[in-house]
């Protein structure tokens, strides 16, 4: 029986590129080209980390079209994607690149670039993308071999082993996590951080460690922190060892309501009561998460806050703070941070929900070298 393998990616992750490079070659070779399995490519583009994602993936929708719906003209585009990676990533004429590709593998290259800027298979990249979420995929790469998540750009040994596994009707376990190879090397920083558009911030200015919170308020794993790390780090917080402050990292590719989230907090902290909110949206996540009446919700928390209501609701409504949020996200990529939570401990990068023990270990380090 042949096996399918299903493929969440992004154009333009550097670990879908690294799959490309070092894994693809060999698992096409040893079982699709050998009709084992059967590879089935998704887009997952996270355009708040990747804004030329989006389109690169509608540029291979594109190729196909032009020859005709031709699968191995996709592939071949694909292919051409990924190997360029480093030529259109982040360049403002990333679209003309997409159509000199299709015109490199012998299709009209006009043709291909209105297809692009039409935005005919906008839709479609989205539907894959809302599809993914659906089912759990929280990053690229993600596949599913039958119906099995496996998750990260993994060597190809671990796919051969996993692949087995399915065929025998066992179940992957869950993946050794691989190291992860930070993307580029986060360097520690050379300067501190400005607090001064941070979200919310407590504890004493002068306090020997300053953490500062690249977080989403929509994030799963942020509010796993915020319920279960946050307490522990609260003590250190009133003790006077730590300087806490959030700034906004909000990826709405995958969280809508996360910008909307955020807004609402500094709305709140117009009126000095942005932890309160800070918490509640946490606290409270599930209801807001997901629902078009978001901004409904948050002006309910802010009554319930006891908050001056006109004033919150036309903050939130002018979506006043859009501008800051966006600079704090452009200012945690450049920091390094490529998803949430990420925190910086004075300078050192910890990037991920780790338990306290984590964060007591790094304030130590960062104690001792002061």
């Amino acid at each position: 029986a042949q096996m399918t393998i299903v493929e969440y990616s992004d154009y333009q992750c550097p670990y879908c590129e690294r799959f490309f490079t070092q894994t693809y070659g060999p698992l096409v070779e040893d079982y699709i080209a050998s009709g084992q399995a059967k590879l089935v490519f998704k887009d997952f583009p996270l355009e708040n980390l990747h804004p030329q994602a989006a389109k690169a993936a509608e540029a291979a929708r594109c190729v196909r079209e032009a020859a005709g719906g031709s699968e191995d003209a996709y592939f071949e585009m694909h292919d051409k994607l990924f190997a360029g990676q480093q030529e259109w990533s982040g360049s403002p004429n990333a679209i003309d690149i997409f159509a000199r590709y299709g015109g490199e593998l012998g299709h009209d290259a006009d043709a291909i670039k209105s297809c692009i800027e039409s935005g005919k298979f906008t839709e479609a990249v989205q539907a894959d993308l809302q599809e993914g979420l659906q089912i759990g995929v929280g990053g690229t790469p993600t596949f599913f071999i039958d119906g099995q998540a496996f998750v990260g750009a993994q060597p190809i040994d671990n796919f051969r082993q996993a692949i087995a596994l399915v065929g025998e009707g066992k179940s992957i376990a869950p993946p050794p996590q691989p190291t992860p190879v930070p993307e580029p090397t986060p360097v520690p920083l050379t300067e501190d951080i400005s607090l001064e558009d941070a979200a919310g911030i407590q504890g004493d200015p002068n306090a020997p460690v300053v953490i500062v919170e690249y977080t989403d308020l929509q994030c799963p794993f942020c509010q796993r922190h915020f319920q279960q790390v946050m307490p522990e780090l609260q003590k250190l917080i009133d003790s006077g060892e730590v300087l806490y402050a959030v700034k906004d990292f909000p990826l709405t590719s995958i969280h809508p309501q996360a910008l909307l989230a955020a807004n609402a907090a500094r709305c709140a902290a117009e009126q000095n009561q942005y932890w309160p909110m800070h918490d509640m949206l946490f606290e409270n996540q599930q209801d807001w998460s997901g629902n078009a009446g978001a901004a409904d919700v948050f002006k309910q928390y802010a009554a319930d806050l006891g908050l001056n209501a006109g004033a919150f609701g036309d903050c939130l409504d002018n979506h006043k703070y859009e501008e800051t949020i966006n600079t704090n996200l452009q200012e945690g990529v450049g920091y390094g941070v490529r998803g949430t939570p990420a925190f910086f401990i004075n300078r050192e990068l910890l990037p991920g929900a780790y338990p306290i023990e984590a964060f007591q270990q790094v304030i130590a380090a960062v104690k001792q070298a002061q």
